[in-house]
């Protein structure tokens, strides 16, 4: 059974989970406020959801909140209670449904979003139970509410320049009721898999959270001590959601009980983090094709390279391929993710360290350049330097000498340097936050890794790699895709890339109830991308609002190419537009497009200032 707030262990088995979800769920009262007094003075009708039972409300039965109201049809809309989540289902009514000025057909709403009936209008009001189910419940969605809440935690934390941290607890008894005394007001739990919770830590530097991780594995095991557990910190281990997630379960793979703390950012698949899958890089598309072979011209040469792309589209791997086909193969790859370094600690990453140079130098240590003589040296996101290392880097490059922290002498090195970035650095140049000069000398020549949303022939040779990968790593009997599943994947737009796409599959080989992966097993955000699903629907208004412009329509990758602008120009099209037709289907709402489009708040608003978007 699920334990609750007598304190008994809960057994997370498939059978269990069912109920693990009901104990999980808050209470959720439908307050509908009646445009006057009824007969007996009230104003307001309310009702309980209860999961399996839904509510429609409407002006006659058989609805079974009965609103007298002329806006409303006899069964105007439906509200169900699922997973934890409230979604609203307009019935076919004659005046439609709207959540947050936006018709809908089905949408899942929260506490806070306005619901219109016709012109009745109706809140949601959320309470969290106790024991247990509250701990569980901090996280009410599972793990696509989770991940939305990384992301966000990722983003505040970038911004205030402080650590966060993602845990891991695997085993067939957790003590949710033990675990959730010891989390703090601010940390976040969230159900990865039917044996495997997932915990945010917000706000904690890596020892910090080793040292709550760790009592948070001894309390949640302690009936059993049976539990492993796996961290990964931000940002040494990695920069981004789909990076960490990735990290953790690399750590959680081992046969090891206790806590394992992933390897930081560039140690964890060999030198410079080039993916464990498979050496072989995935070429279907003729993007792809287009970058190996100009990675064939040039990898033979010692002139440096500039790898453009967005987060997770595989930069490393071309990396790794740069140095795996040069004469430069027989010496080490080292890899520097410069995004992952305090500032304090970048020049002795890069340069290395005499003993007692800083405080904690106990001996001395190489750095990337010395650790590379004779093979390459990878610096990923090299947009992230400060500028001091930035002028060491430079005079590094024009010397062909280091000198490390605290030492007085040079040393030659013989290195090639491979820089990535998602950044623009010509733009960064032109504000004055990246050194003209350096781009230059790093700038020998740019490749442009493309966005998996523009090589749609790659996604299913990518899947299936990660399927049998995945199945192996964890012994399950999953070996295929199936059709509904794979057309949800090539129309997903995965903003984060080939990682996404990595984490989306073994998530869904994990709680695979067959042999092969549904629709169903995957992530809700890569669901509704489906043709048809409903939830995708439901975001297309009924009729536009009087004063909109015009919807923005996506331009496709053909119409694109066929384009006579540069690559810069094609991409601020292509986000132009994305924006334009996502504001339109929120009804110009910015909280809500942020949310859709997976995109900072405060980044969405600088974009529409950027492309002149505001609503007319």
């Amino acid at each position: 059974m699920a334990g609750g707030a007598d304190g008994r262990t809960a057994r997370l088995s498939d059978e269990d989970l069912e109920l693990l979800a009901r104990a999980s769920e808050p209470s959720v009262t439908l307050i509908v406020h009646l445009p006057r007094a009824s007969a007996d003075g009230a104003s307001t009708r309310t009702a309980q959801l209860s999961r399996g039972r839904p509510l429609v409300v409407g002006r006659d039965k058989p609805a079974t909140m009965l609103v007298d109201d002329t806006s409303l049809s006899r069964r105007h809309a439906l509200f169900e209670l699922r997973d934890g989540e409230v979604y609203v289902e307009d019935l076919g009514s004659t005046n439609g449904t709207r959540v947050n000025g936006v018709a809908v057909t089905r949408q899942r709403v929260d506490p806070g979003d306005e619901i219109l009936m016709g012109s009745v209008a109706a809140t949601l009001h959320a309470r969290l139970g106790s024991g247990a189910g509250a701990a569980l419940a901090l996280a009410v969605g599972g793990h696509d509410r989770f991940f939305q809440l990384l992301c966000f935690e990722l983003d505040r934390a970038r911004a205030a320049r402080q650590g966060a941290a993602l845990l891991m607890l695997q085993g067939a008894r957790i003590d949710f009721e033990a675990l959730g005394q010891r989390l703090r007001k601010i940390d976040r739990l969230g159900l990865y898999a039917p044996d495997i919770v997932e915990v945010l830590l917000p706000a904690v530097g890596d020892d910090e959270a080793r040292a709550l991780a760790a009592k948070l594995l001894e309390a949640s095991g302690s009936a059993t001590r049976s539990l492993r557990g796996a961290l990964a910190c931000y940002p040494s281990c990695a920069t981004s959601p789909d990076g960490l997630l990735d990290a953790c379960r690399a750590a959680l793979q081992g046969d090891t009980l206790g806590l394992s703390v992933a390897a930081p950012a560039g140690a964890r698949r060999g030198a410079a983090g080039a993916s464990d899958d498979s050496d072989t890089p995935v070429v279907q598309s003729d993007a792809m094709r287009a970058v190996f072979e100009l990675v064939d011209r040039v990898a033979d040469a010692d002139i440096s390279v500039l790898i453009h792309g967005e987060t997770g589209a595989g930069k490393e791997l071309v990396a790794s391929a740069l140095h795996q086909r040069s004469r430069r193969v027989s010496g080490p790859l080292c890899a520097l993710n410069c995004g992952a370094i305090p500032e304090s600690l970048v020049e002795s990453a890069l340069f290395g360290h005499e003993k007692g140079a800083f405080t904690g130098a106990t001996r001395d240590r190489a750095g990337v350049f010395e650790a590379a003589h004779g093979g390459t040296v990878f610096l990923d996101e090299i947009g992230e330097l400060s500028a001091s290392a930035q002028a060491a880097l430079l005079r590094a490059l024009e010397s062909k000498r280091i000198t490390r922290v605290g030492a007085t002498q040079p040393l030659a090195v013989d290195v090639r340097v491979i820089a990535a970035t998602h950044r623009d650095l010509r733009a960064m140049c032109e504000a004055g936050s990246f050194r003209a000069d350096l781009l230059y000398r790093l700038d020998g020549i740019t490749i442009a890794v493309p966005p998996l949303r523009e090589r749609p022939r790659d996604i299913a040779p990518l899947a299936e790699r990660f399927l049998r990968g995945a199945a192996h790593a964890n012994q399950r009997a999953v070996d295929d895709i199936d059709a509904d599943a794979l057309r949800a994947l090539r129309h997903y737009p995965w903003p984060g890339n080939v990682r996404e796409l990595k984490n989306a599959i073994e998530r869904a080989v994990v709680i695979a109830r067959g042999s092969r992966v549904s629709l169903d097993d995957l992530p809700e955000r890569v669901r509704i991308a489906a043709p048809g699903a409903p939830a995708a629907r439901a975001s297309a208004p009924a009729t536009p609002a009087p004063d909109a412009r015009p919807a923005a329509s996506v331009p496709t990758l053909d119409a694109l190419l066929d384009a006579d602008v540069d690559f810069r120009a094609r991409v601020q099209r292509y986000e132009a537009d994305l924006i334009a037709s996502a504001l339109e289907l929120c009804g110009y709402n910015q909280s809500e497009t942020s949310r859709r489009l997976r995109i900072p708040l405060r980044t969405l608003i600088s974009k529409i200032e950027q492309y002149d978007l505001k609503r007319r």
